[in-house]
Formats: C-alpha cells, structure tokens, sequence
C-alpha cells in the first residue's frame, strides 16, 4: 500500500498469535535499476496510524539481519555489540568506508558524500561524531549504532525518517560552502533515541516527538553558536503564535518552546526526560504518558 509518498509492506497476525511471540521473516532482493535505495525496518507506523491506545505500553520488536550486509545503518540498545537491533536500513549505493567515530559508534559516508576528499570527508564525520556524543551525553543514554549519511535531494527514493540514515540535501552538512544546518542534523540524529529508541504513539505522538527532538537540536544549536541558536529558539516562538499556521504546527511549536525553556530554566525538565529515555528505550508508549511526566517536571506541555 501506499502511505504519503512511501511504500508500505503491512503484515497482519493470525488469529491467536501475539506480537510478543510473533516471528516475522522479511527477504530483500535488489533488482537492477530499482528504487529505493534505503529500506527502513520498522518503520514508523505505529506513531503515524493509530490514535487510540489503552495500555501503558509494549516492547518493540527485536531484528535480525542473517545476510551479509556491510553498508547496512542500524541502531541497537543497550550500547553493547551483541544487543538487539531496534532498526535496520539496508542501503545500496556508494561508500566512502565507514570510520569508527566512539567506541560504540560508527559513521558511513554514502550517496553525496562517498566521492569528497579526504578532508572534507574527516569534516562530516568529526561533526556527526560530534553531535552523537553530545546528544548521547545529554540524555545520559549511550547507544551502539552505525550512521549512514547521504546527501540527496528530496524524493521517493530517500524518505526521511526518524533512524539512523541522513537523508539530507547537500547544502545541510555544509558541503556547498554554505554553513551547517546544525538544527536540522541534531534533530534528526535526536530521533535515535525518541523516534527509533523510544516510539510514542497515540494522540499527538507525532508532534511530541518532533517537539523533543527539535528541542534538542536547538540545544545543539547552542552549543555550538549561542547566538544562533537564540535566533532558532525565536523562530519557534513567532511560529506557536502564528495565526496563519495550523492548529498542529502552533501546538508542536509551542511545545518546543516550551521544553527548550525547561532544559535551560529548570533542571528537572532534562532530568525526567534522561529518566524517561532510561526507562521507555525499545519501547512503544503512549504519548500522553511522557507528556504528563515532563509536565510534572515543570514543562509547560497544555
């Protein structure tokens, strides 16, 4: 089936069987000439489709990967070699030859990036190491992860997604000569953990997700550049009270806001939010759960 402009494989369960025992077997062929060039496994589904859940939560599935895939992207947790997979992105396409960024990361550079020299390629790495272990640090929550970055335009072929691939056009890691979008990379490496690591579904999930990892990519922001990320911080205050915007986009706004004044104001706010990583990693939970936590923590989530 179709989903906005991906396409979806959907499996349904047999009468009795439970997700918790199910076992799913997926084989990918790549055919000559075909599309896409990335797969994604999950995807994110469960926070895009449902609305309406009633159990505190439940565990994501587990992955395997039995093939020889060398320029695969995926994330694990804890940070430990032999943990489960929590997402898989097979790829097929040019690499540059992935480069040990810490000790429980690595980073490839493919589609866009695989042909720079050698400087410009220790560039990109050192700032994608860079923002991992910063965001890895904020949350307190070390992952084992390979990092795939591509720098492609938008299309069909490359959906963005919360994961460990970069989707990203050019111009975003600074390879046009322009500046880095510190911003846009910080928030969507974020989805590592609130996205790929910890998936909130129900009412508003996606917009609490988007809110969270924003949040932290203007924390990133920040810290490299106070000023800017001053002037990123401002854009989402005139945005939440745009009138000219939609209902959802004022709301996911105002929430970024809101959590980016509680990380800087109030300790407690990244304390719960380092708590709740701990805690709901590998995990489906409802959104109104973690909304209520980082309200209690002094997060102005209304």
């Amino acid at each position: 089936m179709r989903f906005g402009n991906k396409r979806v494989v959907l499996c349904e369960l047999l009468p009795g069987v439970d997700w918790r025992t199910a076992s799913v077997e997926v084989r990918v062929e790549w055919a000559a000439g075909s599309c896409p060039s990335v797969l994604c496994f999950p995807d994110m589904l469960p926070s895009l489709l449902n609305e309406s859940f009633h159990v505190r939560r439940w565990p994501q599935p587990t992955l395997r990967c039995t093939a020889d895939l060398p320029a695969v992207a995926y994330v694990r947790s804890p940070a430990a070699e032999n943990s489960a997979f929590r997402q898989l992105t097979p790829y097929r396409g040019d690499v540059a030859g992935g480069v040990q960024a810490r000790p429980s990361v690595e980073i490839e550079l493919g589609t866009g990036l695989s042909y720079l020299g050698e400087s410009q390629q220790t560039s990109v790495v050192a700032l994608l190491a860079g923002l991992t272990d910063f965001l890895a640090s904020e949350l307190r929550y070390d992952l084992n992860s390979r990092i795939l970055a591509l720098a492609v335009k938008k299309s069909r072929a490359y959906p963005r997604v919360w994961g460990p691939c970069l989707a990203e056009p050019p111009a975003t890691y600074g390879e046009t000569g322009g500046r880095v979008e510190h911003l846009r990379l910080a928030q969507d490496l974020a989805g590592l953990w609130w996205g790929a690591g910890v998936r909130l579904v129900g009412n508003d999930a996606t917009h609490l997700l988007m809110a969270i990892c924003v949040s932290l990519g203007i924390r990133w922001t920040a810290n490299v550049d106070a000023a800017r990320g001053a002037r990123c911080f401002d854009g989402y205050v005139r945005l939440s009270r745009d009138p000219q915007r939609s209902v959802a986009d004022r709301l996911w706004s105002r929430w970024v806001v809101a959590l980016h004044e509680g990380f800087v104001h109030c300790e407690s706010v990244m304390n719960a939010l380092c708590s709740l990583t701990a805690e709901h990693y590998g995990y489906y939970v409802p959104a109104d759960k973690i909304r209520a936590s980082l309200s209690r923590a002094g997060a102005s989530l209304d």
